[in-house]
């Protein structure tokens, strides 16, 4: 990051529709941050069916300028965005894990995030390394980043602890761990093997993608972890 740069950068990482994710309240944050002075600039890395509503929310605003439509990229080119932005901002009303806020952490952007319970408050601890907000109250998300921009000192120590915590969380070794757990209790019985209808096979799939994370060292886990469920539902 540019510590010359006046301008305090926000990312938003996702896909692009307003079922769960909530895209709309983006273009409402920004203006509130127009209104309140505050120099900051949303890049949006993603696509979806409201990319045209929401680069016409911004226009509409009057915040074209104030806005980066960088569409689907590949994942390095994710990184490379997160590792300049200041904060990473998720505006939704469910998130089954919020992968990105991890992912936000490891490059010390800090999250501003909505609470959801059981998701992402197992990512953020509310003011140490990001924030949690009420989902629908706009003004807490724009409050959060205020306070971020304009105390400098204590967004170092959020995205440094950011950093710190997630590279614990999110180790490979740690999350190497948790795959064995749950396949030790899919051959232990501890699974129920009687999913019978669709709610339980999506919820028991619900709690493996938790344990999701792109990266090399476990595909092998990850794949026995496959059998696994193919095996329960029958392929």
């Amino acid at each position: 990051r540019d510590e010359s740069d006046p301008i305090f950068r926000i990312v938003y990482v996702g896909r692009l529709r307003e079922t769960a994710k909530r895209v709309s309240r983006l273009p409402l944050i920004m203006k509130r941050l127009q209104e309140k002075s505050q120099s900051c600039h949303l890049d949006i890395v993603g696509d979806g069916p409201e990319k045209t509503n929401l680069e016409k929310s911004f226009a509409d605003l009057g915040l074209t300028e104030n806005v980066t439509f960088h569409g689907k990229v590949n994942r390095e080119a994710v990184y490379r965005i997160l590792s300049k932005a200041h904060v990473s901002l998720l505006v939704s009303d469910f998130e089954s894990f919020g992968l990105v806020l991890a992912e936000a952490q490891m490059c010390g952007a800090v999250p501003i995030a909505s609470k959801i319970i059981g998701a992402t408050d197992e990512i953020i601890e509310d003011g140490i390394n990001g924030f949690l907000c009420i989902p629908n109250e706009i003004e807490s998300f724009v409050d959060r980043i205020t306070q971020l921009n304009q105390h400098k000192e204590l967004w170092r120590k959020m995205s440094q602890k950011a950093i710190e915590t997630s590279t614990e969380k999110f180790s490979l070794d740690r999350l190497a761990n948790e795959y064995e757990t749950v396949l030790n209790e899919i051959w232990s019985g501890k699974i129920s093997l009687e999913l019978k209808t669709k709610n339980q096979v999506n919820g028991w799939k619900d709690r493996v993608e938790i344990l999701a994370w792109p990266a090399s060292g476990v595909k092998r886990v990850a794949r026995k972890i496959q059998f696994s469920i193919e095996e329960l539902i029958g392929g």
